[in-house]
């Protein structure tokens, strides 16, 4: 007697007792799966970003801002710094490279960043085709604003004032792309690089001749970790300036990130945990309905632990189709995701392939199904197949 075969006949011929549990199943692993997709990319993204920057020197604001605005890109600056006040600063001996930023427009909500040739180095970056910038109005782009803005080496295009698509086009000024970078699976492959003269340029009407140059920020890095206990405090104690850690406030975005996940997994296993007591009803309604049978079962030769194992495959089969169906369910909601915030960059790096992480999901639905079969389990390891009968 094939009991493999026979657990999966009643597994289906139970359609609307086993797609309720089935679905109760996917929506709770679908949550969890999403967030640690998002957890896990986000992190990376964090991560790669920082590009070995120990600290950003902007105006005075939020720290967290700074960061966002400054390495990320996805916020609006806390204002500007003057050029020639920050260069004291970063003529410290315990400075070993400062890069400065200089931003405030855009193309097909793509930043333009005005920097040095050192930006690149930051995130170590490798032309795919044509060259770094050199001259003014000179761009070298990312790989993901090649692909989305079809731009190619020798295009001509006017940039946006501000960092939305409908400020007003800087139309007498035209940036023409001479490079294209690789992939860098970094914050570089969504930004548009170009000399800080070409930024200058372009808003040369609210600049007076006489006055500094300002830029948006300064990204640093120390020599050594003296300089990170020694300099932050200087600056935001004795400058117009501050100086945020990007190390100190990912942690504390992590942090944030990981408590409004873990409120949502804590959710998501509630539903799990319901979805094993659904099992659960409806191995124990089936168990009453198929007393006969089972008995039959019995009577054709099969013995009482090949009857328990009948009962628990079939809460497990139940249990793993409903991770599946929660995986391909978390996948397709983050494809729908990124098809309708195309314009949010930041979710490109989103993987769809299975992480390590959900190895955890796999096994929380294998031990929901073993305790969702344990009492129909021994409801079934207790019948009397010739009473059943008799009785029948």
């Amino acid at each position: 007697m094939n009991i493999n075969k026979l657990s999966l006949i009643n597994v289906i011929r139970n359609p609307v007792d086993t797609t309720v549990s089935m679905i109760l199943m996917s929506l709770g692993v679908a949550i969890i799966s999403m967030m640690l997709l998002i957890s896990s990319a986000t992190k990376n993204q964090l991560e790669s970003n920082l590009g070995g920057v120990d600290m950003v020197i902007g105006a005075k604001g939020s720290p967290i801002q700074v960061i966002l605005s400054s390495i990320f890109h996805i916020d609006n600056p806390t204002g500007n710094i003057s050029l020639s006040e920050v260069k004291k600063i970063v003529d410290d001996p315990l400075i070993q490279s400062a890069v400065p930023v200089s931003f405030g427009d855009n193309y097909k909500n793509y930043r333009i960043v005005g920097t040095s040739k050192e930006f690149p180095d930051i995130y170590s970056a490798q032309l795919k085709s044509g060259k770094i910038w050199s001259q003014n109005l000179e761009v070298t782009i990312g790989s993901s604003v090649a692909q989305k803005t079809k731009l190619k080496i020798g295009d001509k295009f006017y940039g946006s004032h501000g960092l939305g698509s409908d400020g007003h086009i800087h139309n007498n000024y035209d940036y023409v792309v001479v490079g294209i970078f690789e992939q860098s699976n970094s914050v570089l492959d969504n930004l548009i690089l170009t000399d800080t003269q070409s930024v200058w340029m372009i808003h040369s009407n609210d600049i007076l001749e006489n006055q500094d140059k300002m830029i948006t920020s300064m990204l640093v890095k120390f020599k050594s970790p003296i300089g990170l206990i020694q300099i932050p405090r200087k600056i935001n104690s004795n400058t117009t300036f501050q100086a945020a850690l990007p190390s100190m406030e990912i942690n504390r975005m992590i942090d944030l990130l990981g408590f409004g996940i873990s409120t949502i997994n804590i959710i998501a296993l509630l539903i799990i945990v319901v979805s094993g007591v659904s099992i659960f009803l409806n191995l124990y309604n089936s168990l009453r309905k198929r007393r006969f049978e089972l008995a039959l079962i019995r009577v054709y030769g099969a013995n009482k632990l090949q009857l328990m194992k009948l009962i628990l495959q079939e809460s497990i089969l139940i249990s793993f189709f409903g991770t599946l169906l929660g995986f391909a369910i978390s996948r397709l909601t983050l494809v729908v995701i990124l098809n309708v915030f195309v314009d949010n960059h930041n979710l490109d790096t989103i993987s769809l392939s299975f992480i390590d992480s959900e190895i955890v999901i796999v096994m929380l639905a294998f031990i929901v199904g073993i305790f969702a079969s344990i009492i129909p389990v021994y409801k079934a390891y207790k019948i009397d197949a010739i009473k059943t009968l008799t009785n029948a």
